[in-house]
C-alpha cells in the first residue's frame, strides 16, 4: 500500500504544480502592461494642376530625433466629403499621390469649398490617423508672347462665376523654370486690383537645343486656394550647345589634377626610399664582424 500511496502523492503534487504554473502564467499575462502604439505623422497637401486635374499629395512617416522614417506600403484611403474616391499604397519615400481627373464631379460646400481627407487604418504598432485639406477653385492664367523682346510674363488670378470673372487681389504668384534636379525661381509678385501680376523673364537661361523651356506660374499653399499651377513652353532660352567640352582635371573627374599626382608620387617615393634604406642598413649589419 505504501508504494501506491507514494505514487498517488507524486501525481497529486505534479498536478498541483501544473495548476499553479498555469495560474501564474495567466495572472502574468493579465497584469502585464500592454504595448503602447506609436503615433505616426500623416500630411496631405492639395494642388490644382495645369490640366485642371487635382492632386492629393500625402506623406506618412515616423518622426525621429535626427531624421524621419517613411512608412512603406501603407494603405491610405482618400475621400471627397463622405465619398471614397480611391486607395493607394505609400512608396519607398512614404508618399502617395492621388490624381483626380478633371472629369470627376467633386462635391463642395455651399460657399464652393472642396473638402478632401485621407485616413490610415493603423496596425498592431501604429495608431490610426486621419488628416484633411480644403480649398476653393481658382483660375490661374499665364500669357506669354514669344515675339516679345522684353519677355514679359503676365499672370491673372480669378474665380469664375458663370460668364463673369471675379479678379482676385493680393495673391502671391511665383514663377519657375524646371532644371535637372529642382525648380529655378525666376521671379515673383502679387496680383493688383485687376488680378494680374507682371514680371520680366531673365535673358540668360539655357533652354534645349532650339531654346525652348518650360515656365511655371504657381500659387503656393494659399490659405484658401491651396496650390495652383499653370505651365507653358516658350522659346525664350539660350539654345544649348551640343559641342563636346574639353577634358579638364578636377577632383571629381576621371583624370586627377596634376598637383595631386605629383604629391602622391613624392609621398610614395619617400616611403619606398625609407624601405630601401632600412634593407640596406640590415645588410650592412650582417657583413660586420664582431670585434675581439
Amino acid at each position: 500500500m505504501k508504494p501506491l500511496a507514494m505514487k498517488t502523492r507524486k501525481h497529486f503534487l505534479t498536478v498541483l504544480c501544473l495548476v499553479a504554473l498555469y495560474l501564474n502564467v495567466a495572472f502574468a499575462e493579465k497584469t502585464a502592461p500592454k504595448k503602447e502604439k506609436k503615433d505616426a505623422t500623416l500630411e496631405m497637401s492639395y494642388q490644382r494642376n495645369n490640366d485642371l486635374s487635382r492632386s492629393l499629395i500625402c506623406k506618412l512617416y515616423l518622426s525621429g530625433m535626427f531624421e524621419n522614417t517613411p512608412l512603406v506600403s501603407a494603405t491610405l484611403d482618400f475621400y471627397n466629403g463622405a465619398n471614397k474616391i480611391g486607395s493607394l499604397k505609400t512608396n519607398k519615400k512614404g508618399l502617395a499621390i492621388l490624381v483626380i481627373s478633371p472629369d470627376y464631379k467633386a462635391t463642395c460646400e455651399a460657399d464652393g469649398t472642396y473638402n478632401f481627407s485621407v485616413s490610415y487604418a493603423g496596425n498592431d504598432s501604429l495608431n490610426a490617423l486621419e488628416t484633411k485639406a480644403s480649398a476653393k477653385d481658382v483660375v490661374l492664367e499665364m500669357k506669354l508672347d514669344p515675339k516679345d523682346t522684353t519677355r514679359e510674363i503676365t499672370a491673372s488670378v480669378f474665380q469664375a462665376e458663370g460668364d463673369k470673372q471675379n479678379m482676385l487681389k493680393g495673391i502671391d504668384v511665383k514663377f519657375y523654370v524646371p532644371r535637372m534636379f529642382s525648380l529655378l525661381p525666376v521671379g515673383e509678385g502679387t496680383t493688383d486690383s485687376t488680378g494680374t501680376v507682371k514680371i520680366n523673364f531673365p535673358m540668360n537661361i539655357v533652354g534645349d537645343s532650339t531654346g525652348n523651356l518650360t515656365i511655371i506660374a504657381r500659387i503656393v499653399k494659399h490659405d484658401v486656394y491651396a496650390t495652383v499651377e499653370k505651365s507653358q513652353v516658350v522659346a525664350w532660352g539660350i539654345p544649348r550647345s551640343a559641342k563636346l567640352i574639353p577634358k579638364h582635371r578636377e577632383l571629381w573627374t576621371e583624370i586627377a589634377p596634376v598637383w595631386m599626382i605629383v604629391t602622391l608620387t613624392i609621398l610614395l617615393l619617400g616611403v619606398w626610399l625609407h624601405y630601401m634604406f632600412v634593407i640596406f642598413r640590415l645588410t650592412k649589419l650582417k657583413k660586420l664582424k664582431p670585434s675581439v
